[in-house]
């Protein structure tokens, strides 16, 4: 495990098994490798955790923290940012991947946005974008909603509160039924 990663990649696991090893090795070949990553186990019935698990046992840069029950994902993301000690953070979830490079083009784009490493931010750059003009957002926060009631308002104003405000906020319904 590295001392000082640049980004911790948090991965929430709660019955992905189909997808989890995919989304592992997605980010263990990132080319750039001063990451940490962090699987929190919210407590699913199937064998997810136990594929994690041997992952882990080939790469120190992974962690897994168990949950004593299931909390659902914003919790269990919560759980990985507390233990984090990347300088960025960047959520993935179970059943998804990253691209070969997205660590390296998430770290170059946050250094240069400020010119100096940014004390924490847990976004991501738009790669379909060119140069930005005056009022196009740099940064697309994408929120997926599906029974989040009692989370989205605290999620949202974090999000409106930005010190960054060319950011565009993208809410995805999901067809919750809260």
């Amino acid at each position: 495990m590295l001392n000082n990663p640049l980004i911790s990649i948090i991965i929430p696991v709660y019955n992905v098994g189909a997808y989890i090893e995919r989304c592992l090795r997605s980010c263990i070949n990132q080319t750039l490798y001063d990451i940490e990553i962090i699987i929190v186990d919210d407590c699913g019935s199937d064998d997810s955790i136990h594929i994690a698990t041997q992952y882990a046992l080939l790469d120190k840069r992974i962690r897994i923290v168990h949950n004593p029950c299931n909390l659902g994902l914003f919790a269990a993301r919560i759980t990985g940012e507390r233990i984090a000690k990347g300088r960025y953070i960047l959520p993935v979830d179970g059943d998804d991947y990253i691209s070969l490079h997205t660590c390296k083009i998430l770290y170059k784009t946050l250094y240069t946005i400020t010119n100096a490493p940014i004390k924490a931010l847990k976004l991501i750059k738009n790669e379909r974008g060119g140069g930005h003009k005056m009022n196009t957002p740099i940064i697309s926060l994408i929120i997926p909603v599906y029974n989040v009631r009692p989370y989205i308002s605290r999620c949202l104003e974090s999000c409106i509160n930005q010190s960054l405000k060319e950011i565009e906020i993208i809410i995805v319904d999901d067809c919750g039924s809260d």
